[in-house]
């Protein structure tokens, strides 16, 4: 009988994505849901692509982009970013593990940096003219009379037969 030996599994690595808000840091935590294969993931061996770097090439623990800085936590994996001052929009970074056995796996650290501020909503609301009951037709007129009469400007004539 001849044993079949199958070749060691390879471990496989997830997209991790979060929020933050400008100006505040972010821990990441990629071995969390990354999946091991034959071996288990080893979290020290956690490396960021730095400039000029592509995965799976990485071999950076700490790297600034012009979104900000990454910085891996060299016993747990863990990976802290810092945005610059006054970066908002997406930031990306490219990392690799590997497991005890040495085999790797890639993916990316996305990072949302957006400004959470409440706006305030105007509504557009309907404004019309106050109700006051209006003026009758016909006091109008009166008054109008009246107007003409008391400044002269109306003469009643009458003819004499």
């Amino acid at each position: 009988m001849v044993p079949t030996i199958a070749p060691p599994g390879a471990p496989a690595a997830t997209v991790d994505i979060t929020k933050t808000k400008p100006g505040t840091s972010v821990v990441l935590d990629p071995v969390k849901n990354d999946k091991p294969g034959t071996a288990a993931l080893d979290p020290t061996t956690i490396r960021l692509c730095g400039a000029g770097e592509i995965s799976p090439a990485c071999t950076q623990m700490s790297v600034t982009t012009l979104d900000g800085l990454y910085v891996v936590e060299p016993t747990t994996g863990q990976v802290t970013f810092t945005p610059r001052d006054g970066f908002t929009g997406q930031a990306t970074i490219p990392y690799i593990i590997k497991d005890g056995l040495g085999m790797m796996a890639n993916a990316n650290l996305i990072i949302t940096v957006e400004d959470t501020a409440v706006v305030p909503v105007v509504k557009k609301t309907k404004v019309g003219l106050a109700k006051t009951g209006g003026a009758r037709p016909d006091l109008l007129l009166l008054l109008g009379i009246l107007a003409l009469v008391g400044a002269g400007g109306l003469r009643v004539a009458s003819r004499k037969r």
